[in-house]
């Protein structure tokens, strides 16, 4: 249907030869993006550090399964920006949970990678 109806247009004159021999050869592109499923954490988090991505981590800690701690600092949504003895064994818990070895309760490579691909 496309080739009749662009044969048509160039018989009548309404499409240049040229623009026809373009549209003939050009190929669509698709150009796909990976985009992670989960927080992205670009920093290794070992007990001391400190800051907002070790509030995110608190944060995903508590809502996915390993929370540190029921009340209080650390509990859901009282998080702090400090890795401490409660973050470190919340981190244990996940890596332990979820496969990722070795079992550090520090957040590195290998989990940051599998917290990414993680909703």
């Amino acid at each position: 249907m496309r080739r009749i109806f662009i044969v048509v247009l160039l018989a009548v004159g309404l499409l240049p030869a040229a623009a026809f021999a373009q549209a003939a050869t050009t190929t669509p592109s698709l150009t796909v993006t990976a985009v992670p499923l989960g927080p992205v954490f670009t920093e290794t988090l070992s007990e001391g550090s400190t800051g907002p991505d070790v509030m995110r981590l608190q944060q995903y800690l508590n809502t996915h399964g390993c929370p540190l701690a029921q009340s209080g600092p650390g509990s859901y949504q009282n998080e702090t920006n400090y890795f401490g003895p409660l973050t470190k064994a919340a981190l244990e818990c996940f890596q332990k949970d979820t496969g990722v070895i070795p079992v550090t309760g520090n957040l590195g490579t290998l989990t940051r990678r599998y917290i990414s691909t993680l909703p």
